[in-house]
């Protein structure tokens, strides 16, 4: 009776076991990735995006807060699964929400950047750091009593928020997106929020896990 209590209790083990076994596998793979017609990308594809973006220094000129909100468009590449790059942005227009920031304009640096899909903290995001150049960020600039004033933000903990199953997909910068560095406002002081909306320049991009 002892041996067969004791192969009931090693089977139960072991079935628990591969039943852990599974669960870690089917969870490795779910890993988010880039699709185009709802299939896998096998070679990167184009991207185009368009979008409006607050651009926030908490500590800027005077040290009062400085926001400026932008619009523009953006172009990289997306796939084979998660991987991405931004090549390009360009800014269309920018205006001041708040703080002393007369005839802003703005411009991103230190192109291209890297991007990827990841799970963090159970959400999709798009993690962006260099590409081999600089850290990813942007340059705001502010005529302030006849003279331009310069104020470079840079990152790479951005990791906008990333909504599944639409297109074209929505990226969405908030709360939890990460901060930036700032020559004005210091460490930290750099905030975006806003959402872009990323193509495919032929066929239908969305973002799955």
């Amino acid at each position: 009776m002892r041996h067969l209590k004791n192969i009931k209790v090693w089977g139960l083990a072991f079935s628990t076991m591969l039943l852990i076994s599974g669960l870690a596998v089917g969870n490795a793979s779910a890993a988010p990735q880039w699709t185009l017609n709802n299939g896998p990308i096998s070679a990167s594809i184009s991207t185009t995006g368009t979008g409006t973006l607050e651009l926030t220094d908490t500590n800027g000129f005077l040290g009062k807060t400085v926001v400026v909100k932008c619009t523009g468009t953006m172009t990289g590449m997306a796939g084979p699964g998660p991987a991405g790059t931004t090549k390009t942005v360009t800014v269309s227009s920018c205006v001041t929400v708040s703080g002393v920031c007369g005839s802003p304009s703005a411009s991103a640096i230190d192109l291209p950047w890297k991007t990827e899909l990841s799970t963090i903290e159970g959400d999709v995001r798009d993690t962006i750091k260099a590409d081999g150049t600089g850290a990813p960020g942007y340059t705001i600039k502010c005529t302030i009593f006849g003279s331009t004033i310069t104020d470079t933000c840079t990152s790479e903990r951005g990791q906008p928020l990333v909504d599944l199953n639409t297109g074209p997909v929505p990226v969405t910068f908030e709360a939890e997106s990460g901060t930036a560095d700032c020559t004005l406002g210091g460490p930290n002081a750099g905030h975006v929020r806003g959402t872009v909306k990323v193509s495919a320049k032929s066929g239908t991009l969305t973002a799955s896990d």
